[in-house]
Order: C-alpha cells, then sequence, then structure tokens
C-alpha cells in the first residue's frame, strides 16, 4: 500500500496540533485562535482524503458492475441459446414419442 500525500499532510496536521494543544495548556502560548485553525485545517485534510478515497470506492465499484454486465449479458445469450436447443431437443422428443405410441 503506497504512503499518500493526504495522509502524510493529515498525519502533520495532526501531530502540529496536539503539540499546539499542549503548549496551550502547558506553556507560554499562543492565542486559541492558532489552535483553533491547527483543529480545522486537520479536519478539512481528513475530509479532503476520506473525500477522495470515496471517489476511488465509487469508481472501482462502477467498473465492477460495468464488469458485471458483460458477464451477464454472456450468461444471457448462452441461455438463449440452450433455450433453442431446447427447441429442438423436445421436437425430436415429441418425434420418438410418437414412434414409440405406433
Amino acid at each position: 500500500m503506497k504512503i499518500k500525500f493526504l495522509d502524510v499532510m493529515s498525519w502533520i496536521f495532526l501531530v502540529a496540533t496536539v503539540a499546539l494543544l499542549f503548549w496551550y495548556m502547558f506553556g507560554d502560548s499562543p492565542t486559541e485562535i492558532i489552535i483553533y485553525s491547527g483543529i480545522s485545517g486537520f479536519v478539512l485534510v481528513k475530509m479532503w482524503n476520506f473525500n477522495s478515497r470515496l471517489i476511488g470506492l465509487e469508481m472501482k465499484t462502477k467498473h465492477g458492475f460495468v464488469m458485471m454486465k458483460k458477464d451477464m449479458d454472456l450468461i444471457k445469450g448462452d441461455v438463449g441459446l440452450l433455450k433453442d436447443d431446447m427447441k429442438f431437443v423436445r421436437g425430436d422428443l415429441s418425434f420418438i414419442k410418437g414412434k414409440v405410441k405406433r
């Protein structure tokens, strides 16, 4: 599995946000707006990452259904051929049945 840019960015934002929170709680910290912007940046990157993964999943699902439709069309064609063959078999069986009764 490849490490994606968005995964790295989300980890960077998470570490930076946690560091800012500890700095705010235990030290001479910056204003609260910096902490809120760090949290909002982390949330935005995670949402962006989730959205890109969701789009990828959607594309894979769409491709899977297209491939399944092709297979179902092949099966439908095979069933049609079997029905045609069954007509000939029924005709042959009725011919044999007529011969056996005589």
